[in-house]
């Protein structure tokens, strides 16, 4: 019900379902079981959706923090956890953590899955993200050119993501321009 929701843009609703069906198995099954997680996993989002990205940072930094315990730090869950926690730290401002956990998720999904694999090149792209939102562009540039190479072997030329990383890219060209003529 709560996917139902969520799809059909009800996420007030989506909310309400979702705290419900974590509370439920929380006492069923325990705070920390498997199927918890992923129900709280899926509440972070919600919360980030609505608005509550405190919240939701909170929340995705418990579930996070019990993943890891539970499933290890290279486990494909935990990672996308991670993920969803970069995105709310970067929503409320704590763009410095948000960065540390992408560079985290780019760091294990490399060694793990290889330079080429489209979820290395999404951590990759990821960080470049919030590199060049951090006005960091020296670092953003190779990163962002990188993306730019493997993106379209790995996605298709007219894959979103091979277009976001030709964007990216040009962000990081804009940015060059501007710090270049003293603009900025």
């Amino acid at each position: 019900l709560v996917q139902i929701l969520y799809h059909r843009g009800d996420y007030d609703r989506a909310e309400v379902e979702s705290r419900e069906l974590v509370d439920a198995r929380c006492a069923a099954i325990g705070p920390n079981h498997p199927e918890t997680l992923v129900a709280k996993q899926t509440l972070c989002v919600i919360l980030g959706v609505n608005g509550k990205s405190q919240e939701a940072v909170e929340l995705c930094g418990e579930v996070a923090d019990e993943q890891e315990r539970q499933l290890g730090p290279e486990h494909a869950d935990y990672l996308a956890t991670l993920n969803t926690l970069a995105v709310f730290l970067e929503d409320v401002g704590r763009l410095e953590e948000g960065e540390d956990v992408r560079r985290k998720v780019l760091a294990v999904r490399a060694k793990t899955l290889g330079a080429e694999h489209p979820d290395t090149i999404r951590a990759e792209s990821n960080l470049a993200a919030v590199l060049i939102t951090r006005k960091n562009v020296a670092e953003a540039r190779p990163l962002a050119e990188h993306v730019v190479e493997l993106a379209p072997r790995a996605f298709g030329e007219d894959h979103l993501d091979t277009l976001k990383a030709l964007s990216r890219l040009g962000s990081v060209f804009c940015d060059e321009a501007l710090y270049t003529e003293g603009l900025v």
